[in-house]
């Protein structure tokens, strides 16, 4: 269970750190290579026939190999 925590966390801390750069989308390979494991997420909501996976409060997309990133605090 600390193990899933700890993806979950850093995870969300990639995430945010990109939503702090202003990044509405980035490329997936840029992603893995800052340590983020796409098998984690907290819970997925269904947008316009989309999903968005979440880590926490900050969600994204994938959409032609960018992902797209979707914060709750917008």
């Amino acid at each position: 269970m600390r193990n899933i925590n700890n993806c979950l966390r850093r995870n969300r801390k990639i995430l945010r750190d990109l939503c702090q750069e202003q990044m509405e989308q980035v490329d997936r390979h840029q992603l893995i290579q800052k340590g983020f494991r796409f098998g984690y997420c907290t819970h997925i909501k269904e947008r316009h026939q989309t999903a968005l996976h979440y880590c926490y409060d900050i969600g994204y997309y994938e959409k032609r190999g960018k992902v797209h990133l979707v914060s709750e605090s917008q």
